[in-house]
């Protein structure tokens, strides 16, 4: 559209702007953009002030691309009116016009103002100059492809992407504890955590200071796994128990919680950010043929909301689940759980 608008433009009939006779030009000045016939030319470099002007043959003048700096409607005569400067561009026929025009051949017609023309036509120019960009681009890119291994590339592009995205793990404090061995460990606000010692059936409640750390609480429990609940109280997994426990560290009471899989028995436990919790149970029998393995979600009240069980022809295990999720949830590594 910008190519046609331009041409069109360039075929419009102009008169000598200086004596405004309509007299064919033959000449421009470039210093004040004239459009001069060969007599107001002569006139022209008589003037004190333009004596000094370049003037050129109008035929020299190479067209410019339309912007908002350069087109002018004022400077376009109507090709209707030669007596009138253009004031609209007339969408529906494509051309400049002048206010006789508007109010009758064109009456009705889808027009623009001068304003309104820059404005459209400039979207269109940088809608422009971004394809050309792209397609450049679009260009060197296959040249480089074809003059570069483009296998080796690729591998090489892989191990930048594999070590941007590898966490940068670093030790800053390390601490000793009097546990023998840590299976889970829960952070539930800062400097306070959650440790269970599953082999020795212990678990402490533990403030971490800047030099050392300060058991607050310990009690003796068999336990798979722990969670923090949406109170802010330690929800625990018991060996050989249908149900999860609820520990109020305010009174250090255990009393049964909602969350209950019986007949099956609790394993892994993970609370979501959306109050749900999981909970990965087993059956109590080791008989292999009568073997259940179900990751349970329920609700916050403890009503079950989904169950995915391990099937034998979908290779499903719900005991990997719980393991991943635990994984995912805390970052620690986890063994043992659910065996």
């Amino acid at each position: 559209m910008a190519s046609r608008m331009s041409m069109r433009k360039a075929q419009i009939p102009l008169g000598c702007q200086l004596c405004g006779s309509g007299t064919k030009i033959q000449w421009k000045c470039i210093n004040c953009s004239l459009l001069l016939c060969s007599k107001c030319k002569e006139i022209h470099l008589k003037i004190k002030d333009a004596k000094n002007h370049t003037i050129v043959d109008f035929k020299e003048v190479k067209p410019q691309e339309p912007s908002e700096e350069n087109l002018d409607f004022s400077e376009i005569n109507c090709q209707e009116h030669d007596d009138q400067t253009c004031v609209f561009y007339c969408k529906t026929c494509e051309q400049f016009i002048c206010t006789k025009c508007i109010t009758k051949v064109h009456k009705g017609h889808d027009a623009s103002d001068e304003e309104e023309y820059k404005a459209e036509l400039n979207k269109l120019l940088e809608i422009q100059r971004e394809t050309e960009n792209k397609l450049k681009k679009l260009a060197l890119s296959k040249t480089i492809s074809s003059t570069i291994n483009v296998p080796h590339f690729e591998s090489e592009k892989r191990e930048v992407s594999e070590q941007e995205t590898k966490p940068n793990i670093e030790l800053t404090r390390h601490f000793t504890l009097d546990l023998r061995n840590i299976h889970t460990v829960i952070s539930y606000s800062q400097g306070l955590l959650w440790i269970s010692d599953a082999s020795n059936k212990v678990i402490q409640n533990v403030k971490l200071t800047k030099e050392d750390t300060q058991v607050l609480l310990e009690f003796n429990t068999n336990v798979y796994d722990m969670a923090i609940n949406s109170t802010n109280n330690l929800l625990l997994s018991i060996v050989g128990e249908t149900g999860l426990k609820l520990f109020n560290d305010y009174n250090g009471d255990i009393s049964d919680s909602e969350y209950n899989v019986a007949p099956l028995l609790t394993c892994s436990i993970h609370v979501t950010r959306d109050k749900k919790v999981i909970i990965g149970a087993k059956t109590q029998t080791n008989e292999q043929s009568a073997k259940r393995k179900v990751v349970i979600v329920m609700d916050e009240k403890g009503n079950h909301i989904k169950q995915y069980e391990h099937d034998i022809h979908t290779k499903i295990s719900a005991l990997l689940n719980c393991i991943i999720l635990k994984q995912f949830a805390t970052g620690i590594e986890i063994e043992g759980l659910c065996s």
